[in-house]
C-alpha cells in the first residue's frame, strides 16, 4: 500500500462530531422505505471514508457491539487520536487506518454501508471516480452508500464568497492567521453593506453563517480549500450510474419532500417525476437554491419501490420532539405539536392527536408503530379510514422533519426515575473532556456547563437524586461556589435545579432506562 503523505488536516485538525445521518440505523430505515432488504444494523460490516478521528464511528462502534466498523484517513494526527481513544475505550469492533482510497483493494469482504461525508468535493477528480468504483465494488447485494458533496444552483453564491476569501489570503501561509483574515473580510463585507438592494440581501445569509461559525479550522478546510468542486446532482448522477450505482434517496426524508410547497408546485413536480427520480429531484434543487446533498446510493440493478403513503411506517418505531402546546386543552378541536425551532404540524383527527400525544411524551424514546395504535385505539378497533387519516398525518410529520422514523427502537428515556443513569460511553466522554458529547440518538450535543457536566460522570445508576445533590454540593462548595450545601434553603433549591438538569438531559437523549 502507497504511504499516505502528510496534509493540512495534521496542521490543523479538523473538529468532527457524531453524524445521525450517517448512522446504519438511517440508512437501514431509508432503504427499507425504498424497497431494499438491507443489513440489520445491530449485526452489519460499515466503513467511513474520511473518518477523522473517528468521533462518528466510536458511539456506534460501543453501541453496536456485533457489528463491524472500518474507519479510513489520510491524516496520520486524527488516526493516532482515534487509535488511542479505541484502546482507551476497549473497543473491539472498530478498526481505523490511515490509508488512501486508491489503495483499497477493489475486492474483498462487502461493506452494508460505505460513508463518505465531507469528501467528495474536496478530492481530485480521479478520487471521486475511485470512490463510486469502490462503492459499487465492495457494497454488498442490498448494501447503501452515503456521500456528500456540495451542489448548484445553490453553492454559486457560497464559490462567490469563497473566491474572495481565498483572494484576500493568498499570501498567506500561516493557517491561523488565513482563517482570521478570512473572517476578517466577511465582517468587512457585512459592514460595508450600506443599502438594502439586491446583492445585498443575497450576501447576509451567507456572511451570517460565517460570522456564526467565528474562527473555526472548519472554515479552513472547507471554504478556502484549494479543491471544492460543486456539481449539478444530475451529473452526480449520471456519474454514479456509469459506476453501477443508482440514486436511492437523501439521507434525510423530509429533504426529498414537496408538502411545504404550494399546490400547483407539488402538482408540477409530481408530473416531472414521470420523467424520473433524477429529474425531479433535480428541479428541487433549483426550487430550493440547494447548496449541499447527502445523498444515498445503492446497487444499479436493485429494483426500488417508491411508494407516495405513510404504508411504510407501519415497519417502524416512530418519535417526535415536537410538544404540544401549552394552551391546548383536550376539548379543543384542533391541537398543534411545535418543534424548538417552531416547526409545526395541527390535526383535528382524534386518532392522530392522541398519537401525537403519546410520541411527544416519550420523547426522546420512540414507539414502534404496532404499539402506537395500540395505545391510542384502547379496547376500541380502528377502522381502516381512521388508520388511512393516521398515516396522512403521520407521514406529514415524517415529510417536514417533525417525526423520526427508525428500523430499530431508541432506549433513552424521558424520566429520569430516582436513580438517574447515562451510559457508559458518555461518561467516559466526559472524563476526556470532549467538549461534544455523542448522545444516545447519535446526535452531537454541547453541555458546557461545569455543573452539568459533573452531574452526569455521576450518573452510573447507583446514585438517589438525594445522593446526587450531596455531592452537587460538596462540589461547589470545594469550587467556592456555595459556601454552606447543607443549608436547608440549598439543598432546596439545588434539589429543584437537579431536576431541571435532568429533565433537560433526558430531552436531548442522554439519559437510558437504570438497570
Amino acid at each position: 500500500m502507497t504511504a499516505p503523505t502528510a496534509s493540512l488536516y495534521d496542521t490543523v485538525l479538523y473538529p468532527t462530531a457524531p453524524l445521525p445521518q450517517t448512522h446504519p440505523d438511517r440508512l437501514a430505515t431509508m432503504a427499507t422505505w425504498f424497497g431494499l432488504s438491507p443489513a440489520d444494523p445491530r449485526k452489519c460490516r460499515y466503513l467511513e471514508v474520511g473518518c477523522g478521528d473517528a468521533s462518528n464511528l466510536l458511539p456506534m462502534a460501543w453501541d453496536l457491539s456485533e457489528s463491524t466498523f472500518v474507519g479510513i484517513d489520510l491524516a496520520e494526527k486524527p488516526v493516532q487520536h482515534a487509535k488511542q481513544a479505541i484502546a482507551s475505550l476497549g473497543v473491539c469492533n472498530l478498526q481505523v487506518e490511515q490509508a488512501n482510497l486508491m489503495d483499497l483493494p477493489l475486492e474483498g469482504e462487502p461493506f452494508d454501508y460505505i460513508v463518505a461525508h465531507g469528501f467528495y468535493s474536496w478530492v481530485p477528480p480521479e478520487v471521486q471516480e475511485r470512490l463510486l468504483v469502490f462503492c459499487a465494488r465492495r457494497l454488498s447485494p442490498h448494501g447503501v452508500a452515503y456521500v456528500s458533496y456540495n451542489v448548484l444552483p445553490g453553492f454559486y453564491i457560497r464559490m462567490m464568497l469563497r473566491d474572495m476569501m481565498r483572494f484576500h489570503t493568498d499570501a498567506i501561509s500561516d493557517p491561523q492567521q488565513k482563517i482570521r483574515q478570512a473572517i476578517a473580510l466577511v465582517k468587512f463585507l457585512a459592514d460595508g453593506q450600506y443599502k438594502d438592494d439586491e446583492f445585498s440581501a443575497l450576501l447576509h445569509q451567507e456572511l451570517q453563517r460565517y460570522l456564526q461559525k467565528g474562527e473555526s479550522p472548519v472554515l479552513l478546510h472547507d471554504d478556502l480549500a484549494e479543491l471544492n468542486e460543486p456539481l449539478y446532482f444530475r451529473e452526480f448522477a449520471r456519474r454514479a450510474m456509469q459506476q453501477g450505482l443508482q440514486y436511492l434517496a437523501e439521507a434525510n426524508f423530509f429533504e426529498m419532500q414537496t408538502v411545504l410547497f404550494p399546490e400547483a408546485t407539488q402538482k408540477a413536480l409530481h408530473q416531472l417525476e414521470q420523467r424520473g427520480i433524477v429529474f425531479k429531484e433535480q428541479y428541487l434543487d433549483f426550487l430550493k437554491c440547494r447548496r449541499f446533498r447527502q445523498t444515498l446510493l445503492c446497487r444499479r440493478e436493485v429494483a426500488l419501490h417508491r411508494p407516495h403513503d405513510g404504508t411504510p411506517l407501519k415497519r417502524l418505531h416512530l418519535s417526535t420532539p415536537a410538544k404540544q402546546q401549552p394552551s391546548i386543552k383536550a376539548s379543543d378541536p384542533v391541537w398543534t405539536f411545535m418543534t424548538a425551532d417552531k416547526a409545526q404540524i395541527a390535526t383535528d383527527h382524534d386518532l392522530s392527536k392522541r398519537a401525537l400525544a403519546e410520541l411527544s411524551a416519550a420523547w426522546p424514546a420512540s414507539i414502534s408503530y404496532e404499539e402506537l395504535l395500540r395505545r391510542v385505539a384502547g379496547t376500541s378497533s380502528v377502522s381502516q379510514e381512521d388508520e388511512a387519516i393516521l398515516l396522512n398525518v403521520l407521514l406529514t410529520a415524517y415529510s417536514t422533519g417533525l417525526l423520526h422514523a427508525n428500523v430499530h427502537p431508541c432506549w433513552a428515556v424521558a424520566d429520569p426515575g430516582e436513580r438517574p443513569q447515562t451510559t457508559e460511553f458518555i461518561r467516559w466522554q466526559i472524563a476526556q473532556q470532549q467538549p461534544i458529547l455523542a448522545s444516545i440518538r447519535h446526535e452531537a450535543v454541547e453541555v458546557a456547563d461545569p455543573i452539568g457536566r459533573f452531574l452526569l460522570s455521576l450518573l452510573d445508576g447507583s446514585r438517589t437524586r438525594s445522593d446526587l445533590v450531596r455531592e452537587i454540593g460538596a462540589f461547589m462548595q470545594a469550587k467556592g461556589m456555595l459556601d454552606n450545601p447543607n443549608a436547608p434553603e440549598v439543598v432546596e433549591r439545588l434539589t429543584s435545579e437537579l431536576d431541571d438538569n435532568l429533565r433537560s438531559m433526558a430531552q436531548m437523549a442522554l439519559l437510558q432506562r437504570s438497570a
